[in-house]
C-alpha cells in the first residue's frame, strides 16, 4: 500500500476512535458555533454527517484492488499478505463501528417543544443505548486504536522512510512545511514510538484535502437552514471539537503553533538570561576597537570584523581574570555591527540574502547547574534560535514535535516537564547547523569557557567538532589562556584581550577622575596630577579592567575623605599589581571593629548561595567528580531553592533578637531607610568585595536589592580554604551559624508589616515544601494570604533543615523558638488538619517537620505537648520518615539524627506502626528497601544517585543497627557484634557506582547497596571465624610446647620478656620456613596463610607463594 495512504487511514481511524469515545462520554461538547448553541437536531445532522465522510474513506481504503500494491522491499509476500490482511481487518472494523453509530443516530429527531429532558446530544444517546452497550462500544473503540500498532503501519506503508515518503503519489498534494516536518521525523534514524507514528497519521490525515466536499456538507446544509442563504462565514461559525478528516488550514495553523512554544516553554529554563543581564554595560567608547582593522594594532591579533565577513568558523577570546571578557563578549553582541557582518558573510556564501541569528550563553559558576552545564548551553542556544525561527522547531526537534503534536489534539493540552538528555540536545544542534531548508547565518556567542563545569577539552572537543560539520554557523568563544583552551583553540583566529585594552583604561581613568568633583579639586592644585595617576595605573593593571575599577573606586574614597595628593599617592602605591595580593590588601583595611560584622556577612552571603543553587544537596551525578561524566541526569532539578540574598534579609540575619521586634513593626519607608543603612555598612566593611545589584533605570536601592559578589575573582578569593578560615574565625566566639541567621532572618520577614518585596510564587502549589506533609485536599488558605509569602516559608524550612545540624543546645533552643513563631503564623493561614491518625491534629506540623529533618522540633513537641501519645506518634512518624518519598526531587534525603531521636521516642511501637498515613504509601521502612525495590521502581522513583544520598543511606542504616535493630530483609540476622564502618561502607558502594554506565536509580541504588552490606557482613563472619581458628591454633602450639618451657628454672622465667620474642621466633622458624605461616611484626597475630581472611580492613603481612 502507498505509505501515505495507510498512515492517512490510520489517522482517520484514529479520529474516529477519539470522535466516537467523547460522544459516548458524558460532558463534552463535539461542536460550538459563535452564532447561537446549536440545537440536538443540528448537533446529530454535524454527526451523521461526519460519520458518513468517514464511512467513505474507510470503504475506499479497505478494499484490496484500490490500493496501490507495495514497492519492492526485503519483506516476503508472505509478511505482506498478512500485515495487509490485518490492516483490512481493522478497516472494517472501523466500517462497522462507524456504520452502526450512523444507522442509530440517523434514526433519531426529537421534535420541537417536545421532551425537554433529550434537548441534549447526551440525553439523545442515552435513548439509543443502553449503558452495558455504550460500555461495550467504549471497549470494541479502544481495541480497534490499539490495534493500530507502529509495526503493522510501518509494514503496511512499505517500511516507511523519507524517501519512500516523497515518492508517494500523494505526497505533492500536502503543503510545503506539511512535506518538511514528514521528512525531518522520518529521517531521524531512530525508531518510531506508537505516538510518533499516531501523530504522522493525525497529521497527513488533517493535512490532505480528501472528501472535503463531503466534510463540509453537512455544516453548509445546517447554514442554510438557519439563515436560509449559504454563506461561508457562517459555515465557518460551527466548529467541531474533534476534527476527523481535513481541518481548515487556520486551525491547523493554530495547532502547530500551540506545539511550538510548547517545545520552547520545554528549552527555557529559570534565570536562564541571569549572568546576560549582570554583566555591566561597557564604559562608553571602550572596546569598540573590536570592529576595527588589525593592521592598526603592532600587536598580534586576527581581525574580528574580518573574521565575521569570511568563512572561518571559530574565533578565540582570552585574556587574564578580571580583564573584561564578558563585558567584551556582551558589547558584540548587542553592537548591531555584528549583524551587519554576518549579513554580508551570508550574501558571499549564497549569493542572496539570508537570515542572521546571534544567539549567546554566558557560563556562570556561581549560577545554576544549568548556567554551568553543556545542557544549560545547548537549551540557551537552541531556544534562541528557535524562538527567532519557529518554523524549523520541527525539522531540528521533529520526535519532541510529532509527540507534542500528538499530546496537542487533545481537548485539554498542558504543557510538561520536559527532561532534555545531552544526547538529544547533541542531535538537535546538529540538526540545526546542518539544515539547509531555511537559509541561516548563525552566529553563537559562548563565553567563560574557564567557569564550565565539567570536562572542559570535551567542550573544546563539541566545538570543534560542530565547527566541521557545519558552514553556516560560527562561534566565538571566551576563556582564561588556561592549556587546555590553548591546545585546542590556540589554532583558531583569536585574540589576547589584555595586550589590547590599553586605551580603553585610559579612556576609562580620566573620565572616572574627571566626573568627581573632589577629585579635580585636587588635581586643580596640580595640573600634572591627572595624567601621572594615569599613567602609574595603566602601568601597574597590566590590562585588567577589574584592577582597575577597584582601585579607582578606592582613590575616589580617598579624595571624598578629604585625602592630600601625597595621601593618594600613597594609597596607590599600596596596591599591588595582582587581583588576589589587592584583595587581601583590602581586606586587611577592614576597621577590627568591623571584623566581626564583615565575616558573619560572607558567611551568609556564601550560604545563601550554596542553598539557592542547591537547598538539598541533590545535585546530579555530572557536577561531582566522583562519578562517571558520561551519567546524564534524568530527574527534574529540584523545584524549590533559597532565595537570593536581598538587603532587608542581611539585614534581618544580623540583628539581634532585641531588634527583631522593632523591625516587625517598622512600616515600609522606615524599614526602606534601615536598608540603605545595611548597604552604606556593606560598602564600608566588606572592603568592596560585596556591592548592592543596582537594577537598570531610576530605580533606587529598595528591600528586594539583591547583594553580589564584586566578581567572580573576589568569591574565588573569599572561599580559598586558607583565606575562608581567616574569615570564620572572627566568629569563633560567638559560635554564629548562617543557616540560624536566616532562618531567624526568614520569619522576621513573614511577621514584618512594613515588608513589600516581592517574590511571585511560581511554582505548583501541590509541590511547595512548605506545605510538606499535607494532603492535597488539604493545601488551601485562608481568605487574604499572599503567595508572594510562601517563597518566604519555603525558606525558613530550608534554612531550619540545615540549621539542625548544630549540636550546640543554645542553637537548638533558638531554632525551636523561632520554629515556634513560624507555626504561628502557618496557623493564622493555613487550616490545621488531621494525619497519623485519625483523632491527632496537627497543630505542630509533625510530619512535614519529621521530613525535613527538624530533629530538635520534633523531640520538643513530642516530648512537651504530647507526651502521653510519644512512642505511638514517634512509631509512626519514623513509618513516613523512611518513605520513598524522599525521592521527590523537593524532598531531602532522611537524616541519621532524625531516625535516632524517633528510634529513642517509638519505644515498642517501631513495629507496630500504625496504618492511618493518608498521602503516604505503606510499605517497608526505607533501610528495609533491600527487599522492597520493586515497591519503589513501581512507584516510578527515578533518582540521580548523589554524595548526599549515599551518606544518607549509609547515616539510616547505622542508626537502626545502633538501635539494635535488622534493618534488612536478609536470611538470617545480622551478627550482634557486626559493626558498620560508615566511610568503608560509602567508598564500597560508590566504588559501585562509578563502574555504571548510565543513568542510576534508586533501584541500582539499593541493589547495589544489599551486595556490598551482604559483603560486609559476611567479611565480619569469615573475621570472627578466622580470630577464633587463629586463637585456637595459638593455643595449641602454646600447650604442645609446654613442656619445653616448664623445665626453665625461675632465674630464667625473671628474664622472661626479653626471651619471649626470641623464643616464639625459635618456636616458628620451622613453620615459617615450610610456608606455613608469615612472622608479623611484634605485636600482631600470626596468620595462617592456608586460611587467610578477606576482609578488606584488616591489615595482615602475607607471604605469598609464586
Amino acid at each position: 500500500m502507498d505509505p501515505l495512504s495507510a498512515l492517512s487511514v490510520a489517522g482517520t481511524i484514529i479520529q474516529f476512535v477519539d470522535f466516537g469515545m467523547k460522544m459516548l462520554s458524558s460532558g463534552v461538547q463535539l461542536y460550538t458555533s459563535t452564532q447561537r448553541p446549536l440545537s440536538v437536531n443540528e448537533e446529530l445532522k454535524l454527526v451523521t454527517g461526519d460519520l458518513q465522510a468517514v464511512l467513505v474513506k474507510l470503504r475506499a481504503n479497505a478494499c484490496p484492488e484500490n490500493s496501490n500494491p507495495p514497492a519492492p522491499s526485503p519483506q516476503s509476500q508472505a509478511e505482506i499478505d498478512e500485515h495487509r490482511d490485518s490492516y483490512l481487518e481493522i478497516c472494517n472494523n472501523a466500517s462497522l463501528i462507524a456504520g452502526e453509530l450512523l444507522r442509530k443516530l440517523s434514526d433519531l429527531k426529537v421534535k420541537d417543544g417536545k421532551h425537554r429532558s433529550l434537548q441534549t446530544l447526551r440525553a439523545i444517546i442515552r435513548t439509543a443505548w443502553s449503558k452495558e452497550e455504550i460500555l461495550a462500544l467504549k471497549e470494541r473503540l479502544s481495541s480497534l486504536s490499539a490495534s493500530l500498532t507502529p509495526r503493522l503501519l510501518l509494514k503496511m506503508g512499505g517500511n516507511i522512510d523519507a524517501t519512500r515518503l516523497s515518492l508517494s503519489s500523494r505526497f505533492d498534494t500536502l503543503d510545503t512545511q506539511t512535506q518538511r516536518i514528514l521528512e525531518a521525523i522520518l529521517s531521524t534514524k531512530e525508531s518510531l514510538s506508537q505516538e510518533i507514528v499516531k501523530s504522522l497519521a493525525s497529521l497527513i490525515c488533517r493535512s490532505e484535502c480528501i472528501n472535503e466536499d463531503a466534510h463540509h456538507k453537512t455544516r453548509q446544509m445546517i447554514a442554510d437552514l438557519r439563515k436560509g442563504i449559504a454563506s461561508e462565514s457562517t459555515m465557518d461559525a460551527i466548529t467541531a471539537g474533534v476534527e476527523m478528516l481535513n481541518v481548515r488550514p487556520e486551525k491547523e495553523s493554530q495547532l502547530r503553533d500551540v506545539v511550538k512554544r510548547t517545545i520552547l516553554e520545554q528549552l527555557s529554563y529559570p534565570h536562564m538570561t541571569n549572568r546576560y543581564e549582570e554583566i555591566q554595560e561597557p564604559h562608553f567608547k571602550t572596546f569598540d576597537w573590536i570592529f576595527c582593522g588589525a593592521e592598526q594594532s603592532d600587536l598580534p591579533w586576527n581581525n574580528f570584523a574580518e573574521w565575521l565577513r569570511q568563512d572561518a568558523n571559530i574565533y578565540w577570546i582570552n585574556g587574564k581574570a578580571g580583564s573584561g571578557k564578558s563585558t567584551l563578549m556582551k558589547h558584540i553582541y548587542d553592537s548591531r555591527h555584528t549583524a551587519e557582518y554576518l549579513r554580508e558573510w551570508g550574501h558571499k556564501r549564497l549569493s542572496t540574502t539570508s537570515q542572521c541569528c546571534i544567539a549567546s550563553f554566558f557560563f556562570w559558576n556561581s549560577g545554576t547547574d544549568l548556567q554551568k552545564s553543556q545542557q544549560g548551553l545547548l537549551r540557551s542556544l537552541l531556544f534562541q534560535v528557535l524562538d527567532h525561527n519557529p518554523n524549523i522547531i520541527p525539522l531540528v526537534l521533529p520526535v519532541q514535535w510529532a509527540e507534542n503534536y500528538n499530546e496537542s489534539l487533545t481537548l485539554k493540552h498542558q504543557i510538561k516537564t520536559k527532561i532534555w538528555s545531552l544526547r538529544e540536545l547533541h542531535k538537535a544542534f546538529e540538526r540545526l547547523i546542518e539544515q539547509q531548508q531555511y537559509q541561516m547565518s548563525l552566529c553563537f556567542l559562548v563565553d567563560g569557557l574557564d567557569e564550565f563545569s565539567g570536562d572542559t577539552e570535551q567542550l573544546c572537543l563539541l566545538f570543534k567538532r560542530l565547527e566541521e560539520r557545519s558552514g553556516t554557523a560560527k562561534f566565538c568563544l571566551s576563556s582564561r589562556p588556561w592549556v587546555v583552551f590553548q591546545e585546542n583553540l590556540g589554532h583558531c583566529h583569536k585574540l589576547q584581550l589584555q595586550d589590547l585594552t590599553f586605551k580603553d583604561i585610559e579612556i576609562y581613568v580620566r573620565d572616572s577622575l574627571q566626573g568627581s568633583q573632589a577629585f579635580m579639586k585636587l588635581a586643580n592644585r596640580d595640573p600634572q596630577l591627572l595624567e601621572s595617576l594615569k599613567v602609574e595605573i595603566m602601568e601597574k593593571a597590566q590590562g585588567v579592567f577589574l584592577w582597575v575599577e577597584v582601585v579607582i573606586k578606592q582613590l575616589l574614597r580617598g579624595a571624598n575623605n578629604r585625602d592630600s595628593i601625597a595621601q593618594l599617592w600613597t594609597r596607590l602605591r599600596s596596591f599591588p599589581g595582582e587581583l588576589y595580593p589587592l584583595y587581601n590588601t583590602l581586606l586587611t583595611q577592614i576597621e577590627p571593629v568591623y571584623l566581626e560584622w564583615a565575616s558573619k556577612t560572607f558567611q551568609i552571603m556564601r550560604r545563601t548561595r550554596q542553598l539557592e543553587l542547591d537547598p538539598f544537596q541533590k545535585t546530579p551525578l555530572t557536577t561531582t567528580s566522583k562519578f562517571p561524566d558520561s551519567v546524564e541526569p534524568q530527574q527534574a532539578p529540584p523545584s524549590v531553592s533559597a532565595l537570593p540574598l536581598t538587603v532587608v534579609f542581611l539585614l534581618a540575619a544580623l540583628c539581634d533578637d532585641a531588634e527583631l521586634a522593632g523591625i516587625q513593626e517598622m512600616s515600609k519607608e522606615e524599614l526602606e531607610m534601615r536598608c540603605e543603612d545595611t548597604r552604606i555598612h556593606l560598602t564600608a566593611r566588606c572592603a568592596g568585595l560585596l556591592e548592592v545589584s543596582v537594577p537598570k533605570g531610576p530605580a533606587s536601592i529598595s528591600q528586594g536589592s539583591m547583594i553580589v559578589y564584586m566578581h567572580r575573582t573576589a568569591r574565588d578569593f573569599l572561599e580559598k580554604e586558607s583565606q575562608w578560615s581567616k574569615i570564620i574565625s572572627c566568629t569563633n566566639q560567638s559560635r554564629f551559624s548562617p543557616d540560624l541567621a536566616m532562618l531567624r532572618a526568614s520569619v522576621t520577614m513573614l511577621m514584618s508589616k512594613g515588608f513589600s518585596q516581592i517574590n511571585t510564587y511560581t511554582g505548583e502549589l501541590s509541590s511547595s515544601i512548605a506545605l510538606l506533609g499535607m494532603s492535597q485536599h488539604q493545601k488551601v488558605f485562608k481568605v487574604g494570604f499572599n503567595l508572594d509569602h510562601l517563597r518566604i516559608a519555603e525558606d525558613v524550612v530550608i534554612y531550619a533543615h540545615h540549621a539542625d545540624d548544630d549540636d550546640d543546645d543554645g542553637s537548638i533552643d533558638d531554632q525551636i523558638k523561632y520554629l515556634e513563631v513560624y507555626n504561628t503564623w502557618r496557623a493564622c493561614w493555613i487550616p490545621q488538619s488531621p494525619h497519623i491518625t485519625a483523632n491527632f491534629k496537627d497543630n505542630n506540623w509533625l510530619l512535614g517537620s519529621t521530613i525535613l529533618g527538624l530533629s530538635g522540633y520534633v523531640r520538643s513537641i513530642l516530648g512537651n505537648k504530647i507526651k502521653t501519645r510519644q512512642p505511638e506518634i514517634s512509631g509512626a512518624l519514623l513509618y513516613a520518615l523512611c518513605s520513598s518519598e524522599h525521592f521527590e526531587p523537593s524532598v531531602p534525603f532522611p537524616k541519621g539524627k532524625m531516625v535516632r531521636v524517633l528510634l529513642e521516642l517509638s519505644s515498642n511501637h517501631v513495629y507496630s506502626l500504625p496504618h492511618a498515613l493518608p498521602r503516604l504509601k505503606a510499605g517497608p521502612r526505607w533501610p528495609a528497601a533491600f527487599g522492597a525495590l520493586g515497591n519503589i521502581q513501581k512507584s516510578g522513583s527515578t533518582i540521580i544517585v548523589t554524595l548526599h544520598l549515599v551518606e544518607s543511606y549509609v547515616a539510616v542504616l547505622e542508626e537502626f543497627l545502633a538501635a539494635g535493630i535488622d534493618p534488612t530483609n536478609i536470611s538470617g540476622k545480622v551478627p550482634t557484634d557486626y559493626l558498620l564502618c560508615r566511610k568503608s561502607f560509602e567508598h564500597d558502594l560508590f566504588y559501585e557506582l562509578s563502574s555504571l554506565k548510565g543513568s542510576v536509580t534508586a533501584g541500582t541504588l539499593f541493589y547495589l547497596a544489599e551486595i556490598v552490606f551482604n559483603r560486609s557482613v559476611r567479611a565480619h563472619e569469615v573475621s570472627s571465624h578466622y580470630k577464633s581458628e587463629t586463637s585456637r591454633k595459638r593455643k595449641f602450639t602454646d600447650e604442645s610446647e609446654a613442656g619445653e618451657s616448664s623445665g626453665q628454672s625461675e632465674q630464667e622465667g625473671d628474664n622472661s620478656h626479653g626471651v619471649e620474642s626470641g623464643t616464639k621466633n625459635k618456636r616458628l622458624k620451622p613453620l615459617v620456613e615450610q610456608g606455613v605461616v608469615s612472622e608479623l611484626s611484634d605485636g600482631n597475630d600470626v596468620i595462617f596463610l592456608a586460611e587467610r581472611p578477606v576482609h578488606r580492613d584488616q591489615k595482615v603481612e602475607v607471604k605469598e607463594n609464586n
